[in-house]
């Protein structure tokens, strides 16, 4: 009888461990599995090279375009820079941003002058929301000389219709350029995304500035062709990459 029991128990035990250790295993196989889901696919060798490759682009830069005009207008020893937009405009760590990343870059070309930088992240407002909780009044009083605008497509795009949000951007254009008449400013959308309503969205604003004659740098399909997924997270949003892309066409915009 004991002799039963003994085996019995080593029986139980083996049993038990099967288990437990299959358990096991399963668990890591769901975490692996969710690790691959929350990965990024920007390597810190990818991001090196960018870097690299964008430091040598701006070295070939000289002071031009735009900038120069907003230099040459300003009185002032400072120039006030502001970048308006979703969070696709600060998706990174502040310091990998396209905004933060714009100030080393304004600097070398302005070594004169003083360069004070504001972002302005509304998250995930559509441009009803920005409306009517009065962001433009907040942008107003900051009277920057050089504006940065991210046009929301990224929060309007599903949320809110088609012509509404163009009616939306129309009138906040009107009122900037109206209460800032001494004020640059560039719209440029966020990183594109692979559906026709979103691309329809984007050559829409695209027409509609031209018409209005507004500054619009878009090229994000131009260095997308010579890019990889690197660029984007999983939620569509730009990796550390995808923003030194963004910097490097902005300012390239500004002084050409």
């Amino acid at each position: 009888m004991k002799r039963f029991l003994f085996i019995a128990f080593i029986l139980a035990s083996i049993i038990v461990i099967f288990i437990s250790h299959t358990h096991y295993d399963q668990k890591l196989a769901t975490i692996a599995d969710e690790a691959e889901d929350m990965k990024v696919e920007a390597s810190p060798a990818t991001i090196e090279e960018e870097s690299a490759s964008v430091e040598s682009f701006i070295n070939t830069l000289e002071l031009g375009g735009l900038l120069e005009e907003v230099v040459d207008q300003n009185k002032d020893d400072e120039i006030l820079v502001m970048v308006f937009g979703s969070s696709a405009i600060t998706s990174v760590e502040e310091k990998e941003s396209m905004p933060h990343m714009l100030l080393p870059y304004l600097q070398t070309l302005l070594p004169d002058q003083n360069i004070a930088l504001t972002v302005m992240d509304v998250k995930d407002a559509t441009s009803s929301d920005v409306l009517a909780d009065n962001y433009i009044d907040k942008v107003i009083r900051n009277k920057p000389d050089l504006l940065v605008m991210e046009p929301l497509l990224f929060n309007d795009f599903d949320k809110v219709d088609l012509d509404e949000s163009l009616d939306h951007l129309e009138t906040i254009m009107a009122d900037l350029t109206e209460k800032l008449p001494d004020t640059t400013i560039v719209l440029s959308p966020a990183n594109p995304i692979d559906d026709e309503k979103y691309v329809a969205l984007v050559d829409q604003v695209k027409s509609f500035s031209k018409d209005q004659n507004y500054f619009f740098a878009d090229r994000w399909e131009e260095k997308i062709k010579k890019s990889d997924q690197s660029l984007f997270t999983n939620e569509k949003l730009l990796t550390e990459v995808g923003h030194l892309i963004w910097t490097e066409f902005l300012i390239e915009y500004f002084v050409k």
